[in-house]
């Protein structure tokens, strides 16, 4: 059953592909270069939400006296009223000392992940860029070729 699932969402995802190269292809090739543009512009605006996000929110940890988020530590400070515990009386207890953790370098997320995670974002605005500069240059060449077919005549 999953295998069927999976073979599903691949062909959705491989027409999905298909039908957007089909669509550059297609804004590309009109007079105006806007349209072309709209494709490319939009995937560099998602990889680019996509690395600040990671940057922004790489982990958030709470273990009772801190929350980490990202790049910025919050301490968060508790008053203890009564410890009932068997043989620690409030006088004898002592909190253990905070430790400033950076949890994106703790995580291995530091500046190379956030640009490798750009870098994979940016691989479709690149492809769309590559066949939007190609058929642009296509179609000049056309056009110079029936600038020319008119001059000889």
């Amino acid at each position: 059953m999953t295998s069927i699932v999976g073979i599903i969402t691949i062909a959705v995802m491989l027409m999905l592909t298909a039908g957007l190269i089909v669509l550059q292809v297609y804004l590309s090739k009109m007079e105006s270069k806007w349209p072309g543009l709209i494709l490319p512009i939009l995937s560099l605006v998602m990889a680019l939400v996509a690395a600040s996000g990671m940057y922004l929110f790489s982990a958030v940890r709470y273990d009772g006296t801190e929350i980490v988020t990202g790049h910025e530590e919050i301490i968060i400070e508790t008053e203890i009223d009564e410890i009932e515990v068997e043989g620690i009386d409030e006088e004898e207890y002592e909190p253990e000392e905070i430790q400033e953790v950076n949890t994106s370098e703790a995580m291995g997320i530091g500046f190379g992940g956030v640009l490798l995670l750009f870098v994979l974002f940016s691989i479709p605005a690149a492809v769309y860029f590559i066949i939007y500069f190609c058929c642009r240059n296509a179609g000049k060449q056309k056009r110079a070729l029936e600038e020319m077919a008119l001059q000889d005549l």
